[in-house]
């Protein structure tokens, strides 16, 4: 009988040094690694049923329904970002044009009627926008 093969993480799921990585980038990693999570469990319970394993297709969907079950945080909250003293007191034509730009990205890339997938390059287009309305503030207010 051969020995058991025990997998080793991969080079992604290894310890990093996250000295150089932002909060925002450190929870879209934790994410994107849910996210995969959860589509390789789909992607076993379908071949599991395929293949008539009723054992493991039980196994697999337990682990789905714990996943979806458990409870997901949310780490980037709002009023960490601005605060609630934040007020608009001036137009500044320039931000103004870059938050348009933002949002309407931010809503292209929303999910469309109830289904999960989204449009990832959209919203990264609504963040670059709104981080640069962020640094034109920064740099205004010097």
């Amino acid at each position: 009988m051969a020995p058991p093969v025990y997998l080793t993480p991969s080079a992604a799921a290894q310890a990093k040094d996250t000295t150089a990585s932002t909060e925002a980038e450190l929870v879209e990693q934790i994410a994107l690694s849910r996210q995969n999570y959860k589509e390789g469990l789909e992607r076993l319970a379908d071949y599991y049923t395929k293949n008539g394993n009723n054992m493991k297709l039980s196994w697999a969907k337990d682990e789905l329904k714990a996943l979806n079950t458990s409870p997901q945080y949310r780490f980037l909250i709002q009023a960490e970002v601005a605060g609630a003293e934040l007020r608009a007191t001036a137009s500044a034509p320039g931000a103004d044009v870059l938050y348009r730009d933002g949002m309407a990205y931010f809503s292209a890339g929303k999910p469309i009627l109830a289904t999960l997938a989204m449009n990832e390059g959209k919203l990264r287009l609504a963040i670059d926008r709104f981080n640069q309305v962020s640094r034109s503030i920064q740099q205004a207010t010097r």
